[in-house]
């Protein structure tokens, strides 16, 4: 498929997003050395909440 017709379709873009989203959430917890447990921490999530993100962003790969 060519890269024209590729980038028309909904689910390169969703699948763009999600792919850029994990790489941006690794950068940040790098650059801020976190771990798991400190990023739900830092972000009022609850672990469970994160998971289930992560989960569902990585199901969707």
């Amino acid at each position: 498929m060519e890269r024209t017709a590729l980038i028309r379709i909904q689910e390169y873009w969703l699948l763009k997003i999600q792919i850029d989203l994990l790489n941006e959430v690794e950068k940040f917890m790098k650059k801020n050395e976190l771990n798991p447990t400190q990023l739900k921490q830092k972000s009022g999530f609850s672990r469970s909440q994160l998971m289930k993100i992560y989960l569902q962003l990585y199901r969707m790969l």
